[in-house]
């Protein structure tokens, strides 16, 4: 009797434990949205009101292609490499460490780094889901 009302209440508690925890990643998420508008404003202030934008070789064809210089170019304004990444999406953060362990020999730990993924991996462009806000040139 004992087991079965103590498997009741794990199957009650288990999808709000769940629940709990994607609403965290989420939270983590639009921190890191947060932190890119902090960074942006920081950027714009230096130049001119001017949100950041780099020039890519050819244009990207989604919305979410920027350029590889971008993440350079805001770093001295905090971004980090968590910015980079939400945690509701992990299989972004995991192809790009991968890669770093294989290529570089250790877990993915800077801008550099991840400059580095996205040159090899792409050439001329990142991919970042929520940059709707960078500028775009256009040709």
């Amino acid at each position: 009797v004992v087991i079965a009302i103590i498997a009741i209440l794990a199957g009650l508690l288990l999808p709000a434990l769940a629940k709990a925890k994607f609403k965290a990643k989420v939270t983590n998420c639009t921190s890191n949205y947060r932190q890119w508008g902090i960074s942006a404003n920081m950027y714009a202030m230096n130049f001119e009101d001017k949100l950041p934008s780099f020039k890519m070789p050819r244009t990207g064809l989604n919305p979410w292609d920027v350029s590889i210089d971008m993440a350079p170019g805001i770093e001295p304004y905090g971004l980090t490499v968590p910015m980079w990444f939400c945690p509701t999406r992990p299989n972004e953060f995991t192809d790009a460490d991968q890669w770093a362990r294989k290529n570089l020999k250790r877990a993915i730990s800077s801008i550099e780094d991840l400059n580095r993924y996205y040159r090899r991996s792409y050439g001329s462009f990142a991919i970042i889901k929520h940059n709707w806000w960078v500028p775009r040139n256009a040709g």
